[in-house]
């Protein structure tokens, strides 16, 4: 029997934030996301830490992952059930890796 574990998909929540805190430019009808820089910065944490988490999918620890809920609850005005998630199936080779 696998074991699945749902875990919050960090990359996802924050390309939510990002396009939330987009601009949609002039005679444009699409939203723009913020790059990685106004997002560190809206996020008051450095550019290497928001790209870690985006590009290499890095887990914040545990008080920057509650700020970025906090944040992503905010903006989208849904509650804490509805963060992105993803499921991960850990096998056993993977834990004992």
């Amino acid at each position: 029997m696998k074991d699945h574990r749902a875990h919050i998909d960090w990359p996802r929540l924050l390309g939510d934030i990002q396009y939330l805190l987009g601009d949609i430019p002039p005679g444009e009808m699409v939203i723009v996301p913020v790059g990685q820089v106004r997002l560190a910065a809206y996020l008051e944490m450095s550019r290497g830490t928001v790209r870690r988490w985006i590009e290499e999918d890095a887990e914040p620890r545990h008080f920057d992952g509650e700020h970025l809920i906090d944040v992503w609850i905010r903006l989208t005005g849904k509650r804490r059930e509805f963060l992105p998630i993803r499921v991960v199936s850990l096998s056993a080779a993977k834990l004992t890796a």
